[in-house]
């Protein structure tokens, strides 16, 4: 599922590095959820669109209006729009 799948039902990774995601049969797969059970009542939509964006290299400040319009609206268009920023 992709991130945006998973916040579209309230589900949160707690760590969605690029580091954590797997190309398997040319889709994307999250991987490691260990925290998962720790994290998804304090973990939201924008902390990990955070971690995500800082795991490629970005500084979330420059991506801030990007990040709102994801936590508002959780679509693919708005999560590329983010990690395009």
């Amino acid at each position: 599922a992709s991130l945006c799948e998973l916040h579209s039902h309230d589900v949160f990774h707690g760590d969605p590095r690029i580091q954590n995601v797997l190309m398997v049969n040319n889709r994307l797969k999250w991987i490691d959820f260990r925290l998962f059970e720790f994290v998804t009542i304090n973990i939201s939509r924008r902390r990990e669109v955070e971690i995500l964006y800082q795991s490629l290299g970005g500084i979330v400040s420059s991506a801030a209006t990007e990040i709102e319009t994801y936590v508002n609206d959780p679509t693919v268009e708005n999560l590329i729009s983010v990690l395009l920023k």
